[in-house]
């Protein structure tokens, strides 16, 4: 009986008894219930249809379907329907290439397009439906739209009632205000002089207006962040002269009508219960504005129940400072001996002076162009999923510059002053237009200068001059932030134009500004050890210069070994209207971000100028100190230059820039500046020195067996081909090849030219191999054993009970530790074997057979080189591949997934990442490459959706077409309509050279309930990687917990992990040499490894319908254990003869039997520690009988 239960095989479910519920529900309550990790911030722009996510967690029928569909459980299937299993095998093979042909006739057939657009379109929504759908969810609708304006309207009634203060010497104002009502004044830096000739007052505001996405009506809810409302305070022109744009004047009298403002609210006893507190405009220090916040304490207040701040800002009237005044080329701040201009003043000035002027354009725009509020919501959301926003930190470029962007370019910016942008675009081609000016045009070299006819002569910085307001919309980015900024336009252009791909969820509901996942390398650097003056006015001015200076020297020290660099500088300082300006704070820090170039990354030598060129190499010798020497290089060269002695990119770049932060901003700052996940990622010991040289002597043996073959005279036909088929010649096998005690031999195909003597019986085939192998093993070594190189060649067989599997192979070892395992691919077996499956008198089981076969024909000898080239080539284009397959294939052993989802799926996924990185760059290190895998695997709707991999665009060619992605969901709509319980095909897995999409996960590999898991554990890494930001320790990521499990089995010592015979060795290694030489003869793979899981798959065999076993796939872990659960559906059953596991009578309450029998859990438990013998130390039982 235990036999039957072995071979059988699951059966496919009809579908009029199949749920529709999403497929990724949780396992059990009991166990997996907690898995998934819902608080994911891309999920909130995702599109919330029904069916287009698979939550974990959100299981709609009882969690005992993922294992009861498909899977015998219930009566009616129980009953003598296993005759007809093969048929119905086979049926599902044909019943896919009918969909196949269907769907690829539909496609083709113009009069029919539209009938299937699941096969005619790429994605089942354009972009601009989604886009659509997006507008509708991400409006700020808030219920408290009366209190807020009844406060504005509170608000606006207390400043005009304030009464008016004389003019009043400097001196006089501060003691006023501090003595009286305990306000200090936020002067910007320098702060006046007491004895200044001009006076301060308040007089009553010309104006109060709100203004800004509130009034707009554009304001959106991205993530949690509060909205703030805008209130512009316009002070009267009689409260200064025509020369206060000298000098801080201006900003001088700003703050202090500011602090009156303050005074009043903070004090006013009818005001609501509000925090009032100064800030800084987008973070420029000339322009400190006034934060009023809700109390948490007033929770009856509605203010205080919404999700709104209110900024209050002193402007001045447009008129008051003439423009040309304020150009960007004119200097404002006037020395003795000093005209250096100073752009960035002015345009403080002319932001507080077209506040009105800019509320009167955007709704002006508003009213002519349709579109223009959707465009600004949608630009507010693109940048918000960036990071980049309106403060200095943020890049300087956010909602207004975005707004301001659009309303210019929508009447003015082109040729002759006409519009770049027509008002008749709808909101997805004004936002579409936007992006691609953004990503084409170069404002620091073509600046834009709109509503006037004087062209600004090109500065260095970006440039977008409204000549009306006399502002440079763009005054708050540096260079470096700008090209940050058409760095993303540039990617999201890409996007945007290639319809072959999803466009909406990279653009929009990605969260790009993850550090680990948008750098490949991430630093601080405290704000204290950098010398910085702590009890100074002008922190934040000197913090931006410190920035720039650490920018430009890494810039220079890195040269081509980056892409991009950011430095970060803390966030705006919000502090009391009753006290002066913080300081630097010991926790404030740096944040260096950085974008690595793969192929330069690891680049030890930075070449300087010659040794004739004086100016330029004592500059050289200035910036890099001891490190520059004289060298003379190969080609004769006598040049200063600089070597590292890193192997690690990583590690380089960490050597190189502390070395540069030591020479050129001190010691302290180099030895309290620290790396993320450095220390962390030499522990996993998946990319060091060791496993590269390993993989490069391998890659050489192959080399050298290749040539050898080729060379090899004597053979009955000549060699047409030699393909390498094992995740050890593409470098991503976990274990190190020579490195790793019982690693299986390298897989190696060898295709012989065609002959018509080739036998055309599938067993003489199967013969004839072994004689060829015979013959080439005879070739390669002489009559003592040993051969060319010292080869040692060893004929072994597999599939013995199968005539029409391939049966044997030639293993070669060469003395280094390098094996290779040697199969024959001869291309007439899958002719035969398809005629076996057409021949329709023969019988069910047989052509079963020949299904099966010819599905392991292709995998082999055909997919599988295949895979293993394509993987290879992106390996070469993109290095940190390799060392990413190998950190996710231990991320999937170290949860006890590696067995139930095979190494070319998990290398795909990988894979994926480095050929369709967006919405950011490929990455360039294996963490930032492992870390965006999870995060795709989190947000992967497996169930709709088939994962597609573009080797040829990863390889840097042309990439697939529109018609390639068509045929690919072409075919995953066929096996969702053949399989839509999925209890066969869960995962959908395609290439540009695999359309079928099932090669690696046909029978259920996985299945549903471990497809599930490996979602909850991406989310949770996810949601880790997120809450821990820069203090994130990867190692945690790696560690599983074991309260899901049902039930645990703990290995003995000697078969786990380090346990008494040598760890992973282990059982390899016997007490005496002569009996290991004897077993590695005949063949025998006794390693504890083996040994375990042939243990497992025996009993995952035995016990399919009744438990799901999850191990590492090797020796169980560092925890030793073999994990499982119960499946639910066979916890009851109706009582029946032969019910295909140990099970028990259910009673009643008084003992009386009821017709139904439950699984007997401990007796399952006690077959397997019976079959385990000597491997399982102890059973811990962590569910309860039920």
């Amino acid at each position: 009986m235990m036999a039957d239960r072995a071979s059988k095989r699951r059966k496919l479910s009809p579908p009029s008894e199949v749920s529709n519920r999403p497929t990724g529900s949780a396992v059990s309550s009991s166990s997996f219930s907690d898995m998934a990790s819902p608080d994911n911030n891309d999920v909130e722009l995702r599109e919330n249809e029904e069916g287009d996510s698979h939550s974990i967690d959100d299981g709609e029928e009882s969690d005992e379907q993922d294992f009861n569909d498909g899977e015998g459980n219930s009566d009616s299937q129980d009953d003598g329907e296993e005759g007809s299993e093969a048929s119905e095998l086979l049926d599902a093979d044909v019943e896919h290439t009918r969909h196949v042909k269907e769907q690829q006739k539909t496609t083709h057939t113009p009069t029919t397009t539209r009938a299937k657009p699941s096969a005619t379109k790429i994605y089942s929504k354009s972009f601009k439906t989604r886009v659509e759908e997006l507008l509708t969810r991400i409006p700020v609708k808030t219920s408290k739209d009366a209190s807020i304006e009844a406060l504005l309207r509170n608000m606006k009634d207390i400043i005009e009632k304030i009464r008016e203060q004389e003019p009043m010497s400097i001196d006089k104002a501060e003691k006023t205000l501090l003595k009286s009502r305990k306000i200090i004044i936020p002067f910007p830096h320098p702060k006046p002089a007491s004895n200044a000739q001009y006076k301060l007052g308040f007089a009553k505001p010309a104006a109060i207006n709100v203004v800004g996405s509130y009034a707009l009506k554009t304001a959106t809810h991205v993530s949690d962040r509060i909205t703030t409302i805008d209130m512009v305070v316009t002070m009267p022109s009689s409260l200064f002269t025509d020369k206060d744009y000298l000098n801080h004047r201006y900003f001088h009298k700003r703050a202090y009508y500011l602090a009156c403002i303050a005074a009043e609210i903070r004090d006013i006893q009818k005001s609501p219960r509000v925090s009032v507190k100064y800030t800084t405009l987008h973070g420029n220090p000339l322009l400190p504005v006034l934060l009023v916040e809700p109390l948490v304490t007033d929770a009856g207040s509605d203010f205080a129940q919404s999700t709104c701040d209110i900024r209050i800002i002193p402007a001045v009237q447009e008129a008051v400072f003439p423009l040309e005044k304020t150009m960007p080329g004119r200097n404002s701040v006037r020395s003795e001996g000093e005209q250096t201009p100073t752009p960035f003043y002015n345009a403080s000035i002319r932001v507080d002076s077209s506040v009105t002027s800019y509320l009167k354009v955007l709704h002006g725009t508003a009213a002519t162009s349709p579109a223009f509020k959707q465009a600004c919501m949608l630009g507010r959301v693109w940048l918000s999923q960036r990071g980049l926003d309106s403060t200095l930190r943020g890049g300087g470029f956010g909602n207004f510059e975005w707004s301001a962007l659009l309303a210019i370019l929508l009447h003015s910016g082109g040729p002759g002053g006409k519009p770049v942008f027509l008002p008749t675009y709808d909101c997805s081609q004004l936002f579409r237009a936007a992006i691609q000016f953004l990503a084409r045009r170069d404002l620091s070299k073509q600046p834009l200068c709109a509503f006037t006819e004087n062209e600004l002569p090109s500065s260095g910085i970006p440039m977008l001059f409204d000549g009306r307001r006399g502002l440079n919309v763009l005054y708050k980015m540096t260079l470096a932030s700008y090209r940050a900024l058409s760095h993303e336009s540039q990617t999201s252009l890409r996007l945007l134009t290639n319809n072959s791909q999803d466009q909406y969820e990279p653009t929009f509901g990605t969260h790009v500004c993850e550090p680990f996942m948008h750098f490949d390398l991430v630093a601080q650097l405290p704000l204290p050890s950098l010398g910085l003056a702590t009890s100074t006015d002008n922190t934040e001015t000197l913090v931006q210069h410190k920035a720039l200076d650490i920018h430009s020297v890494l810039t220079r020290g890195l040269g081509n070994r980056i892409t991009a660099i950011d430095v970060a500088t803390p966030s705006c300082a919000v502090w009391s209207v009753g006290a002066a300006k913080p300081y630097i704070s010991q926790e404030d820090v740096l944040t260096i971000r950085l974008s690595l170039d793969a192929h330069n990354a690891a680049r030890v030598v930075d070449r300087g100028p010659a040794v004739e060129e004086s100016a330029e190499a004592a500059s050289f010798k200035e910036f890099w100190g001891e490190k520059a020497e004289l060298r003379r290089f190969k080609d004769g060269s006598i040049i200063h230059s600089v070597i590292w002695k890193s192997e690690e990119p990583a590690g380089l770049l960490q050597d190189i820039c502390i070395y540069l932060i030591d020479r050129h901003f001190g010691q302290q700052a180099a030895k309290f500046s620290s790396f993320a996940y450095l220390p962390t990622l030499s522990l996993l010991k998946t990319n060091d020195a060791t496993y590269r040289a390993s993989f490069d002597q391998v890659q050489t043996a192959y080399k050298d067996l290749e040539n050898t073959i080729r060379a090899t005279k004597g053979l009955p036909l000549d060699i047409r081909s030699i393909h390498p088929s094992s995740p050890q010649l593409s470098s991503t096998s976990l274990q190190c090849p020579l490195e790793s005690p019982g690693q299986p031999p390298a897989d190696v195909v060898i295709q012989f030219e065609g002959n018509s003597r080739w036998p055309d019986d599938l067993r003489a085939v199967q013969m004839t191999k072994i004689a060829f192998l015979l013959k080439l093993s005879d070739l390669l070594t002489s009559s003592d054993g040993s051969g060319r190189n010292g080869l040692l060649a060893r004929i072994g067989m597999e599939n013995t009970q199968s005539e029409i599997l391939n049966r044997s192979f030639l293993d070669l070892t060469y003395p280094s530790g390098a094996s290779f395992r040697v199969r024959i691919h001869h291309e007439r077996e899958q002719v035969l074997l398809e005629k076996r499956i057409a021949d329709k008198t023969a019988p069910p089981p047989a052509r079963e057979a020949a299904v099966a076969a010819l599905a392991d024909y292709k995998r082999t000898f055909i997919k599988r080189p295949l895979h293993t080239q394509a993987l290879t080539r992106a390996s070469t284009r993109h290095p940190a591949l390799p060392g990413a397959v190998r950190l996710l294939k231990t991320w999937f052993a170290s949860h006890l997934l590696a067995p139930h989802i095979l190494s070319e799926v998990i290398e795909l996924l990988a894979a994926h990442t480095f050929a369709h990185p967006q919405p950011w760059s490929t990455p360039a290190t294996p963490v930032a490459g492992f870390l965006r895998t999870l995060h795709f695997i989190a947000a992967w709707d497996w169930a709709n959706t088939p994962l597609i991999v573009d080797f040829s665009a990863a390889a840097g060619a042309g990439g697939m077409k529109s018609a390639d992605y068509v045929q690919l969901r072409t075919h995953f709509a066929a096996w969702r309509a053949v399989d839509p319980a999925l209890h066969r095909v869960v995962l959908v897995v395609a290439t540009d050279s695999d359309a079928d999409g099932a090669t690696w996960t046909d029978g259920a590999r996985p299945s549903r309930v471990v497809a599930a898991r490996m979602t909850a554990l991406a989310r949770s890494a996810c949601a880790v990687v997120r809450s821990k930001g820069l203090d994130l320790d990867l190692e945690a990521l790696f560690k599983t917990g074991l309260r899901e499990y049902d039930f645990l089995l703990h290995l003995a010592a000697k078969f786990a992990v380090g346990g008494a015979n040598g760890g992973a060795n282990g059982m390899g290694k016997t007490r005496y040499k002569n009996l290991e030489i004897a077993r590695v003869e005949a063949g025998e793979d006794a390693t504890p490894a083996a040994i375990v899981s042939a243990f497992v798959k025996e009993m995952q065999g035995l016990y399919s319908d009744t438990a799901v076993l999850f191990w590492d796939g090797n020796n169980g872990g560092d925890k030793g254990v073999i994990a499982g659960i119960w499946s639910p559906g066979a916890a009851r059953r109706r009582w029946k003869v032969n019910l295909g596991y140990p099970s028990a009578p259910l009673e009643d309450e008084s003992g009386k039997e009821q017709g139904s029998a439950r699984l007997d859990r401990m007796a399952v438990l006690n077959e397997i520690a019976r079959v385990g013998g000597d491997i399982i130390e102890r059973i811990e039982v962590r569910s309860k009988e039920h």
